[in-house]
């Protein structure tokens, strides 16, 4: 984000003011609290059965993980655990963002 001025510093503060605790496990993690800032949303609209559906996302730092992220990594916050289902690297916040169903 080096060619970005402040924008390493924007990202530092909205993790510093929304960020809570997570336990994640993958990507060289073994259920370690790491700091996310957790979306929530609905789903897409669609007609029928579970049009109800939420989107769940954890944007967590990039320097967190010793290695990539990636699909069936798990995640543990206070509204159960879940698995990750969808992996992005964004880079212009320095940071992975991580879809997320609830784990069985």
């Amino acid at each position: 984000m080096a060619d970005v001025p402040g924008a390493d510093a924007e990202a530092a503060a909205i993790h510093a003011a929304f960020a809570v605790k997570v336990f994640y496990t993958g990507a060289g993690l073994t259920s370690e609290a790491v700091d996310a800032v957790i979306s929530d949303t609905p789903s897409e609209p669609f007609l029928g059965a579970g049009s109800t559906a939420r989107r769940r996302e954890y944007e967590i730092r990039e320097g967190v993980f010793a290695s990539n992220p990636s699909n069936g990594d798990t995640i543990l916050d206070s509204a159960g655990s879940w698995r990750v289902i969808d992996v992005t690297r964004r880079r212009d916040v320095d940071a992975w963002v991580l879809a997320a169903e609830r784990a069985s």
